[in-house]
């Protein structure tokens, strides 16, 4: 998927390079669709998606007032330090996701 130029519309921030916010909602937006069922399984509230990489692979979702990374292929989702999202635009702007500091959770059990 080529990545959207211009403002993400959740956020109206410039789209990071080899970022998109097109077709994210394809995890969230159906019955059935993947995203509900792993945020529930991560104890997240209803969530938001805000951008996710030219590849779909990892997400950057918000759920309340926090803001996650959902690693699509493993399943993990990774709650970032910082929950200003203007920092986390610049960081991957800047240096992309690996500037970024993340906390694994943990699934809870039902």
């Amino acid at each position: 998927m080529p990545p959207h130029k211009g403002l993400t519309p959740q956020t109206k921030r410039p789209v990071p390079p080899g970022w998109t916010y097109g077709g994210i909602d394809d995890s969230w937006d159906y019955a059935g669709s993947i995203g509900p069922a792993v945020a529930k399984s991560f104890g997240l509230g209803p969530v938001q998606p805000i951008l996710e990489d030219r590849y779909g692979i990892p997400q950057i979702i918000q759920s309340g007032d926090k803001s996650f990374w959902w690693d699509l292929v493993n399943s993990d989702i990774y709650e970032f330090a910082t929950q200003d999202l203007g920092e986390i635009y610049h960081a991957l702007h800047q240096s992309g996701p690996r500037k970024l500091d993340m906390r694994f959770l943990e699934e809870i059990d039902d």
